[in-house]
This record gives structure tokens, sequence and C-alpha cells, in this order.
């Protein structure tokens, strides 16, 4: 089901006309009210491997820029399971955010390899109300990293699941670490002979049958290497009843998603019963991935079931009265401070020594003790729990840092002609001070090496 209205971008003969960076293509990626669930899915060609990585940040801040809901993401290019625990995505998206699942899936048969880095592999996070409704998640039964699931609970037993796919491209040129490579290695190894992408769709529908026939709803977001209008491609989707979402909202005339392509290979699929409100393209360069973020915005109702209730937005506090362990901190810490000034020996001589009308001295006092038990009790506040809310401590130097890796990184694929937004260049050109314009490649690429150097200083 389709509602609301569409802002399709326009190309003239001279070129494209200036456009807002959150709508590259479809409806504009703007502010969403409370009834409105966020989804969001991007092949981010490698996430970074430490929490503070400019990679891995430029993710967390399109998230919260955006207000995604649930992240879908591809091509992770990490093999999670040579990696320490304390850079786990669930570990890593703890610290982001205040209320997170994640859930990844990569090729569990490369055992020997001791490298972290693993070409391929899928991802899911889902933060704030849609964290707490997670109901299960699962990933590619055959441990390779195809796709990745979470699934919600709704009002009476509406369940509501979000996959993240992942179709490696054919290679023309041999190499045992694409993505294509290992998966044929391992099907080999399971003693299955047939083509990878064969087995891929023969895997993937069964999966989609088990879950329709549970009677889950289904988004389907991917990078499917193929050009998304293909009716072949289309057919078996159709099948099932399965909703191209851009596609089906804005037409056939969709623009390259990946930053070197000539066709749209990336797609979000809904089941009939999800209500679309908007959907959409954001601008290459969004963030540091090679393809475009895509985006639907959908009825919370049709997910939960029910309508969200319309709470005011607060900050987060370190008290939780809800956890015995918080307040028994926040307690101990209270009555030192107390017992340190002897707020408990003054108010009690206080207490005895008045008589009738409060004298000026007996005033002051009064407020010398209220204003120590104020002070000490948003101390033992700050003290009794740490706020996990991101990896490196904000300064503006560390974000003018970030933002020259970021302005040499798209300036640099700009100038090999892949596909970078230009207004987001020169509003990156303008905050840092930086300008690349007579740059070569190489000269680009050191700045971009002495950026990082002084990013890990």
């Amino acid at each position: 089901m389709i509602e609301g209205s569409s802002v399709v971008s326009q190309l003239d003969n001279k070129g494209a006309k200036a456009q807002d960076l959150s709508c590259y293509y479809g409806d504009t990626c703007g502010t969403k009210n409370k009834q409105t669930i966020r989804i969001m899915f991007q092949n981010v060609n490698g996430f970074g491997y430490t929490t503070d990585s400019v990679k891995s940040q430029s993710i967390r801040s399109l998230m919260v820029r955006k207000r995604v809901d649930i992240m879908a993401l591809a091509e992770m290019n990490i093999n999670w399971g040579k990696v320490s625990r304390t850079k786990t995505l669930p570990h890593v998206c703890r610290n982001w955010f205040e209320t997170s699942k994640a859930t990844v899936s990569y090729n569990q048969h490369e055992k020997r390899k001791k490298n972290k880095h693993q070409p391929g592999g899928t991802a899911i996070v889902s933060i704030d109300d849609m964290a707490l409704r997670h109901h299960k998640h699962e990933y590619d039964k055959k441990k390779m990293g195809r796709w990745a699931s979470q699934a919600f609970l709704g009002k009476n037993g509406l369940v509501t699941r979000v996959v993240s796919v992942y179709i490696p491209i054919i290679m023309k040129e041999h190499g045992h670490k694409k993505v294509s490579c290992q998966q044929q290695r391992a099907l080999l190894s399971m003693g299955v002979k047939s083509h990878f992408i064969t087995v891929f769709f023969q895997d993937f529908w069964e999966q989609i049958d088990e879950w329709l026939t549970q009677g889950d709803q289904l988004v389907i977001c991917g990078d499917w290497n193929t050009d998304i209008r293909n009716k072949r491609f289309l057919k078996e989707f159709k099948k099932r009843n399965l909703i191209p979402a851009i596609h089906n909202r804005h037409g056939n005339d969709l623009p390259p998603t990946y930053n070197e392509g000539s066709r749209p290979i990336d797609e979000i699929f809904t089941s009939p019963t999800i209500q679309i409100q908007r959907c959409g393209y954001l601008a290459h360069g969004s963030s540091l991935g090679d393809h475009c973020p895509i985006w639907i915005d959908i009825s919370r109702e049709s997910v939960v079931g029910v309508k969200g209730m319309l709470k005011p937005t607060y900050q987060a506090r370190k008290l939780k009265t809800q956890d015995p362990r918080i307040v028994e901190r926040y307690n101990k810490k209270l009555k030192e401070l107390l017992d340190k000034k002897h707020v408990g020996e003054r108010a009690e001589l206080l207490m005895n020594s008045i008589n009738g009308r409060l004298q000026q001295w007996q005033i002051e006092e009064y407020e010398k003790l209220d204003k120590i038990r104020e002070e000490a009790m948003l101390y033992s506040e700050s003290k009794c729990r740490k706020l996990k809310m991101g990896g490196v401590k904000w300064s503006p130097q560390l974000q003018h840092v970030r933002n020259k890796i970021t302005y040499y990184t798209l300036s640099l694929r700009r100038l090999k002609g892949r596909k970078v937004s230009a207004k987001i260049l020169t509003r990156l050109s303008k905050k840092t001070n930086k300008d690349t314009t007579n740059l070569s490649d190489k000269e680009i690429e050191d700045m971009i090496n002495r950026a990082y150097k002084e990013y890990k200083i």
C-alpha cells in the first residue's frame, strides 16, 4: 500500500540541477514522526576494524542524522570470528546507542584464515523501540554470510522480518579472497558442485517460503548485483507477491546505486501488507560506502499493529531505579559525600536549634545544607553508571580531521570518475577549508594518509 508524494530528481541538458542532499532520487528523507519506522540499506564495502574508525563512524553518523530505526548492511568485509569481543558489532552498537540489537552473518568456513579481512557478509542493526521489539534473529543456514535477518514482534503475534541480502558478483578475474570464490569453495567443502549463484537462489527462496509459511511480513533489503528492473529477476518476487518498493513507487527510470555503475542494483522488497509512506535513494557520498544508501519509511501500525505513543523526548539519565545495582552505587556515593560534609550532624543541630521563627543564621545554614545535598545528588548520579554513547570522546578538532578524511576520500573517488554528489564535496570543502581541485590522484592519496595519521594521534 503506497501513500504520500514523490519528489523525483530531474536532469537537464547541462547536468544535474542542485538538489537536496537528503534526496538523490525519490522522496525527501526528511524528518519523521513517531508513527513512522525508517529502514535503510547500504552496501558499505567495509565496516572498519575499530569503533572509532572513520568508516564505522560515518555509518553511525548516517543512522543518527537520518533517524534510522533499522539499518541493513552488506559487504561488512570482516571475519567476525577473528576479532576481539569488544570489537564485535553488538558490542560496538552498545557503545553507540542506548538500546540496540545487532545481527551479523559471515562466511564461517574460512576457519584457518588468520586475517580479519574477509570480503562479503551482511548485518542488521535495530535501535531504540525496534530493538526492544526484537523477537529473534536468523542467518544463512549454510553459514556463508549470504543474508541475515531480525524479526520484530507486534500486537497479536504479528511478526515483521527485516532481511539484509548480498549476492556476490561473478568475477571475470580470479582471486581466492573474492566472495564468489569463497562461496564456491565452501560449497565444494560441503560436497555441493553446483554453481554458487544457482545454490544461492535455491536456498534463498526456500528460506523465504519458510518465513512466508510462518506468516511473517517481509522487508528484504539487498545488493542484488543485477538490474532490479529485469523482468526475469522480478519473476520469483512477483510469484510471492513481494513488491519492489522504490521501483514500484518511482517508476522504471532509476539511477545507478553503485558509484561506478550504470544500473540500479540495490532494492528493498516488501510484503503487500506493509504500508510504505516514502522511499528513495540518498546522494552518493552521504557516507563512505561505494553504494548510495536506499531507504523506506513505513507505517508503524502496519509493523507493530498499534500506533506509537507520542512521548516527549528526553535526555538519557544515568540513575535507573529499576536496576538495584545502580541504585546501590548511587546511594553509597551519596552517603560518602554527605558524611564527608557532616550533613546529618549539621541538620540535626539545626533542627534542635529551631524554636519558633527561623533566625537569619538558621536560614543561611538551611540553604547551605540544601545546596550541598543537591550537588551531592547530581555528582552521585554522574558516577553511578557509565552511558556508552560513543567510542571516542567528541571534540571539534577530531571532527575536523574526520571531515578532512571524508573530503579527500570522496574527492579521490570523483577524480576517478565515480559518482559523488558535488554539493557534498562543496560543503565539506568549506568546512575543512581545503581544495583538491587541481591535485593529482597521488597527491590526494598522500593527503588521505597524512589525515589518517593525524586522526590516530
